[in-house]
């Protein structure tokens, strides 16, 4: 059974998967609401070749819990690294790391930022080195009835597919506008200045054969995802499993330009030593610790707390 319960304070949601294995209890990763994507990119497990991955992402902030605790372990980055470590133990994985930039344009990652990675990446790419897929799990979301009110046409979840090039030629001519006065820009085009510029970054890499895999964004079904527009890029929204008819997460975009289905929802666990200690946690319960014990605060799982006690003495009385 999932539950999920609403951390009002700290923005997060929480999700709980009960296990019956003894010793076992999985516990969900906290994370940002716009975090919620892992891995959103795929591969072949049985290949005996070296697999190598880029992960394009934050690092430099912990904002992810792992044990449940309450405190923050690692950042979205190092999430996403060992969520593909587990999948896949022997693959390479390569860390592209944005910085946040304040009062610059993109959203959380300074678009600089973002732009500096992929360009990297393609240089890595042309000088020889091997790179199978990006995980991009960014979003710089947009609501389709602010860019039907802005282009002047009906564009919905249903037909954005129909309108990928003309937003993309009108993001282009709001970028050819940036070298004019500020007053002379409508301020209603301000937050969409230098995501073409992004989006041609991350174009010169799928160029170069290498798919990115960029996460629909967890804003819900009304909110593109404005990097989907890259062409030669593979949007993936979000399911709680790994089969494709598993649940769609609420959270989830889901519009014309998505086009294919990931797990969303990473659940780490407590691995054990022989002797019962804590050994430290994995991700997909194969008792694998990709996080160590070092890495991990050392609080108490907010669901411990209330293991093997009654209902009554869980919920508060009512007044």
């Amino acid at each position: 059974m999932i539950i999920g319960t609403q951390n009002t304070n700290f923005g997060r949601n929480l999700l709980f998967k009960f296990s019956k294995k003894p010793g076992n209890k999985p516990i969900a990763a906290n994370m940002p609401d716009d975090q919620y994507v892992g891995f959103t990119g795929k591969a072949d497990k049985k290949s005996k070749e070296e697999h190598v991955y880029g992960v394009v992402d934050l690092f430099s902030e912990k904002d992810i819990d792992v044990n449940g605790d309450g405190v923050k372990d690692c950042s979205h980055g190092k999430f996403c690294n060992r969520v593909i470590k587990s999948i896949i133990p022997d693959a390479k994985v390569v860390n592209f790391r944005l910085h946040p930039e304040p009062g610059t344009f993109g959203q959380k990652a300074g678009g600089t930022s973002v732009i500096k990675s992929f360009n990297k990446i393609a240089d890595c790419i042309k000088n020889g080195q091997k790179i199978e897929a990006i995980n991009f799990s960014l979003s710089d979301k947009k609501s389709f009835n602010e860019l039907s009110d802005l282009l002047g046409i009906p564009i919905t979840r249903n037909n954005v597919h129909k309108y990928k090039d003309m937003i993309r030629d009108w993001l282009k001519n709001i970028d050819d506008m940036s070298e004019k006065a500020a007053s002379d820009i409508d301020p209603r085009l301000v937050n969409f200045q230098g995501i073409y510029t992004m989006i041609s970054a991350i174009e010169e890499v799928t160029k170069l054969g290498v798919p990115v895999y960029i996460a629909a964004g967890n804003s819900g079904p009304d909110y593109l995802n404005l990097f989907s527009l890259a062409k030669g890029a593979i949007t993936v929204g979000a399911i709680d499993g790994d089969k494709e008819d598993s649940e769609k997460l609420y959270i989830s975009a889901d519009n014309s330009l998505v086009s294919g289905k990931g797990r969303g929802v990473f659940y780490t666990y407590p691995v054990l030593n022989k002797n019962g200690s804590l050994n430290g946690y994995s991700i997909m319960d194969n008792n694998r610790a990709v996080f160590k014990k070092s890495e991990i605060s050392k609080g108490v799982p907010f669901v411990d707390k209330f293991l093997g006690k009654q209902l009554k003495e869980v919920l508060p009385e009512e007044e």
